[in-house]
């Protein structure tokens, strides 16, 4: 899902979200074992035209994703993954007589975790 539109004269918006649910059923053990996967992406930009500068645009984005998945032929491996992270950007251009300016300050941050029995017992 995506939308995008003008706020006036020098300002514009665009926002767009994705999400993914996976359902995979894994063979462990001679026996079927449902594992899942989420995803998600949201993503908003707002950009500024023709004011002090030619133009300067923020972007955000958020991404989050879990996983809950299994060692093959490894009795109670369940386990799961949480993480994704959150990015923004800065961006200012200015076009000069001799020389164009282009700037940008980024910020990210990732955020990870495993949570698993505390056992690993392979078996035949």
């Amino acid at each position: 899902m995506h939308f995008g539109s003008p706020l006036g004269e020098h300002h514009s918006l665009f926002v767009a979200m994705n999400y993914t649910h996976s359902q995979i059923t894994e063979i462990s053990l001679n026996q079927g074992t449902e594992t899942q996967r989420q995803n998600a992406n949201i993503i908003a930009k707002l950009t500024q035209k023709d004011l002090w500068l030619d133009e300067v645009s923020l972007t955000m984005n958020y991404s989050p994703y879990k996983n809950n998945d299994i060692l093959k032929d490894v009795l109670n491996s369940n386990f799961e993954i949480e993480g994704g992270g959150f990015s923004t950007t800065l961006k200012a251009k200015h076009d000069f007589n001799a020389f164009t300016l282009n700037s940008r300050l980024s910020f990210s941050q990732s955020d990870n975790s495993r949570n698993a029995p505390p056992h690993y017992y392979p078996w035949a």
